[in-house]
């Protein structure tokens, strides 16, 4: 199995310019996630694209977009990643509902995350 991009997000210190940017210009429908200051993104793409999530960034540090792909063994993708020269910047974190997700950058400093989904039962 490969690893599919997934879900992306974008990090924001103006969350509510955010939000009226990208759901006028994209027509997405967003909704608030949890308690926490993230929002669901649907882009209403018919099948074409993937969701994602917009959220208020702590500081100017996280203002980035990042992709997700999909794996079956979050700590196994960073042990690999680690001895290819990229570094775990968000250590595996259970997301309750939801599934696994963390966070590495390369070498050059992109931040890249990894997903694997709760089980289907």
């Amino acid at each position: 199995m490969g690893c599919p991009v997934v879900h992306f997000e974008v990090g924001t210190t103006n969350i509510e310019k955010a939000l009226k940017l990208y759901s006028e210009l994209g027509g997405w429908e967003i909704a608030k996630f949890g308690e926490m200051d993230y929002y669901g993104v649907e882009t209403k793409s018919g099948g074409a694209g993937i969701g994602g999530g917009i959220f208020l960034a702590p500081d100017a540090s996280m203002v980035q977009v990042t992709v997700y792909a999909e794996v079956d063994d979050v700590q196994k993708y960073f042990d690999r990643c680690v001895e290819l020269g990229g570094k775990v910047v968000m250590p595996s974190t259970p997301i309750e509902g939801v599934g696994e997700v963390g966070m590495f950058t390369d070498p050059d400093g992109n931040a890249f995350g990894l997903y694997k989904p709760l089980p289907q039962g």
